[in-house]
């Protein structure tokens, strides 16, 4: 198999960010923010799916392992667009100035699908 160089640097860095955001929340944890290392430990599975995703897209095969029975590949797909819904929403209302709207709805529901996908 011949992979790419970029491919191989991004994987790396993939790595380095994945291992910061967890390192990141196990601070979190110690110091008692656990809203705050239960964002980050929800960004990291979202960055690990995402790569996941895009492994698969390059060949990999997707291991059989679940979170939970409620694991399906569309609702998993559904979560991370959710997630850039909401990421969207929050940048539409930093760049108006609005307050908390749409993504504040968004983030419900996200959250509701990621408890439903990894447990809360």
């Amino acid at each position: 198999m011949n992979i790419a160089q970029k491919d191989l640097n991004d994987w790396r860095a993939f790595c380095g960010r994945l291992t910061s955001a967890l390192c990141a929340a196990e601070g979190a944890i110690a110091s008692g923010s656990i809203e705050q290392a239960r964002e980050l430990l929800w960004a990291a599975q979202d960055a690990s799916s995402r790569m996941g995703m895009k492994l698969e897209i390059a060949g990999a095969v997707k291991p059989s392992t679940r979170c939970s029975s409620s694991h399906s590949p569309s609702r998993q797909w559904y979560a991370l667009m959710l997630r850039d819904a909401w990421d969207a929403a929050r940048q539409m209302e930093s760049e108006s100035g609005e307050l908390e709207g749409a993504s504040r709805l968004l983030r419900l529901l996200l959250k509701e699908v990621e408890e439903e996908l990894y447990g809360d």
